[in-house]
């Protein structure tokens, strides 16, 4: 007979060994994987910075320029989360290969982002204020 006690503990052991196989590297993904759901967000990234719903950040991310009025909208809140986790793990990809930290990765691509965005985007610099690319 399955006790309750037996099903938290099987559901505990199931997620332990899902953190190990993440932690280890058994769900790691390329940087070809990476640019291809880059490629298929892109179209969604420049819809939102259209609408002046997200910019680019100093430190590599996207983020809302107007979280107050974003916040409830669940569609954007994945869409940065997708973006930003992906971000998060092309810049660990590219900190191993070239012996560095994802940090200096991230603000490299940050300010690399901020220069290639269009007219009229909003961009983040690291004193926290929004200033609109002109």
């Amino acid at each position: 007979m399955i006790t309750p006690r037996m099903t938290r503990i099987f559901g505990l052991l199931l997620a332990t060994i899902a953190v190990l196989s993440f932690a280890t590297g058994a769900f790691a993904i390329t940087k070809d994987e990476l640019k291809e759901r880059f490629k298929a967000r892109a179209p969604a990234i420049r819809a939102a910075k259209d609408a002046e719903k997200i910019g680019e950040v100093w430190n590599g991310r996207v983020e809302e320029t107007q979280p107050d009025k974003t916040k409830d909208d669940k569609e954007l809140q994945d869409l940065i989360r997708a973006e930003n986790g992906d971000r998060a793990q092309l810049y660990q990809i590219i900190a191993e290969e070239e012996g560095t930290t994802a940090e200096h990765v991230a603000e490299r691509a940050g300010k690399r982002n901020c220069q290639r965005a269009q007219t009229g985007d909003w961009l983040k610099y690291r004193d926290g204020v929004w200033r609109k690319k002109e």
